[in-house]
């Protein structure tokens, strides 16, 4: 099913798309050796990063992430996905086959010493980060980590011409492998890592997250110099330790107001033209 798909994408998003490569030279900055074996790891299963990345592995001369790695006579996907991308209607299992398929491919280098493959972490930029372009519509389509099939069908549509390829440092799997560990929790350590190297990745090229409101609120309310401004403020309005910290929560609703950069910007660009189109005529 996947192939179909790969096959179906293909032309389109190499009309549509135009991928720059970081870095533009992957041997002499990251090490990376093209002549052994490379496994590709990215963020999610999407189809289109995947042709993406096919289009500038083929333009740097590196493996096809789209064809299969033979290692041992035994035959490995030449990329791998750290989650499945969002349902459009419905909640679906994130989990994806990188475990089972890491889990067996340790457990060949306990049989081949000699064996070592390059995993690839490749995180895949669709569109410029938020302050680098004109706000609108872009910035509602990129906030997602792992879209849905519509919205990645209009981010490459508006921003397949801006896409960036980033390749970081390979990981060997032979050095991972000579841990002493079970093959189980290796794959397990390979996903828990490449999930953390990929939420800094995000951060590094789109800026950091917000923190969720709760979070923000519960590590405020906790500090000492509020902790000392609620007793202050029991003291002078006589109120109780609850009541008091209510007040000091409801502040903070306000100053730490949840809201989407993207949305606000989107927000802004139709609201200024609609009170233009009123008070203009």
């Amino acid at each position: 099913m996947r192939q179909a798909l790969l096959n179906v994408f293909r032309l389109p998003v190499k009309w549509l798309v135009k991928t720059n490569s970081i870095p533009s030279d992957v041997e002499s900055e990251l090490g990376i050796d093209k002549s052994r074996p490379i496994i590709y790891l990215l963020p999610s299963d999407s189809v289109t990063d995947q042709l993406a990345l096919q289009m500038s592995a083929q333009k740097m001369g590196l493996p096809d992430p789209v064809e299969p790695v033979t290692l041992a006579n035994k035959s490995y996907p030449g990329s791998l996905f750290l989650r499945r991308t969002e349902a459009l209607l419905r909640k679906r299992n994130q989990n994806t086959d990188i475990e089972p398929v890491s889990t067996d491919l340790f457990h060949l280098h306990r049989d081949h010493s000699d064996l070592d493959v390059q995993v690839v972490p490749v995180f895949i930029t669709w569109g410029r980060a938020p302050g680098k372009g004109k706000p609108g519509l872009a910035d509602l389509l990129t906030l997602s980590a792992a879209p849905s099939w519509l919205r990645k069908f209009f981010i490459v549509l508006f921003l397949g011409r801006d896409t960036f390829i980033s390749y970081s440092q390979a990981v060997s799997s032979r050095a991972m492998a000579d841990q002493h560990s079970t093959d189980e929790k290796l794959a397990h350590k390979l996903s828990r890592v490449a999930s953390t190297h990929f939420h800094r990745k995000r951060q590094a090229m789109t800026g950091p997250t917000l923190l969720e409101r709760q979070e923000l609120n519960n590590a405020v309310l906790g500090s000492e110099m509020v902790r000392n401004a609620i007793g202050e403020e029991m003291r002078a309005k006589q109120l109780s330790a609850d009541e008091a910290r209510q007040v000091a929560a409801g502040y903070l609703t306000e100053i730490a107001a949840d809201y989407r950069e993207g949305l606000i910007r989107f927000g802004d660009r139709l609201l200024t033209r609609i009170w233009n189109k009123i008070y203009n005529g």
